[in-house]
């Protein structure tokens, strides 16, 4: 049910002309999805790492495909930006207060082990946040995204989901105390909770079904010593475990923002159609660049 395969009925190369190419790499899955120049998604696709290969070797195995979209180098010479999102556990937000610049490798260390002969480090400065979000990829993984994405501009899911919450940041969050979002791809949920412009957790949770993720929230509610009555609450993503939990989401929450909602200037009718808003794809693109 995760899986998708779209194409707008429309689509042809001049429609992503100075548009986007974002490829999603996980230890499950790998995703491609193309945006217009106005970032409306026009086609994506899903394949599975069903031989449970390494990330840089299922990357590579899927990209050399005949059939692979990425391994279109017409649509390369048209598009505007082309990014690789990485979905690693290895990463971490520094307030700016304790980073220090060129330190990338001491501040990553202190939350999970990086080679630096194995892995590359990319650091982003998350302005609204005042903070910066550093994450490790393996350096074999550039190698072979550098060959077949040219230019391509790597990134985390967690950092476009940071990204993108700054819409919240100047409006939501003006109007409500607390503000949750809960956001899924296939296993992974990704979890923001604001107090006001406190930002009170960044993680990422893996869960198998909606149960972990109703475990995980309870937690979080216990943790923080916050209501849910009190809670404004955002599910998002692409999973069957978000279909689930959002049909379950009144019976803990009062206060719930639908999708339909959110970033509606990106929509796609035909998406629509079938359920998919563009807050769903908040861990593949930036809608706020």
């Amino acid at each position: 049910p995760h899986t998708i395969k779209f194409q707008v009925s429309n689509y042809n190369p001049n429609l992503v002309k100075n548009g986007y190419l974002s490829v999603y790499l996980s230890p499950r899955e790998l995703i491609t999805s193309i945006y217009t120049a106005k970032k409306q998604l026009v086609a994506i696709e899903t394949a599975n790492n069903s031989k449970k290969l390494q990330p840089a070797d299922f990357f590579y195995e899927y990209v050399s495909g005949i059939n692979s979209p990425i391994n279109n180098k017409e649509l390369h010479s048209i598009v505007k930006e082309k990014y690789l999102s990485v979905a690693t556990n290895r990463w971490t937000l520094v307030p700016a207060e304790f980073y220090q610049e060129g330190h990338a490798l001491e501040h990553l260390s202190l939350e999970t082990e990086v080679d630096i002969k194995k892995d590359v480090l990319f650091e982003y400065k998350v302005d609204y946040l005042d903070a910066y979000f550093i994450f490790a990829v393996p350096s074999l993984l550039v190698k072979r995204a550098d060959f077949f994405i040219k230019g391509v501009d790597f990134y985390h899911p967690m950092l476009f989901l940071m990204q993108n919450f700054k819409v919240f940041y100047d409006t939501i969050l003006k109007k409500h105390p607390f503000f949750l979002q809960l956001h899924f791809n296939l296993n992974k949920m990704g979890v923001l909770f604001f107090h006001g412009e406190k930002l009170l957790i960044a993680n990422v949770y893996d869960v198998d079904a909606v149960e972990d993720a109703i475990y995980f929230i309870y937690e979080i509610h216990h943790k923080l010593e916050i209501a849910q009555r009190d809670t404004l609450v955002l599910v998002s993503g692409v999973s069957a475990i978000k279909d689930k939990l959002q049909t379950m989401i009144p019976k803990f929450y009062k206060h719930i923002l639908h999708p339909a909602k959110v970033f509606t200037e990106y929509a796609n009718k035909e998406l629509v159609e079938i359920g998919l808003y563009p807050v769903d794809l908040a861990h593949l693109i930036n809608y706020t660049k």
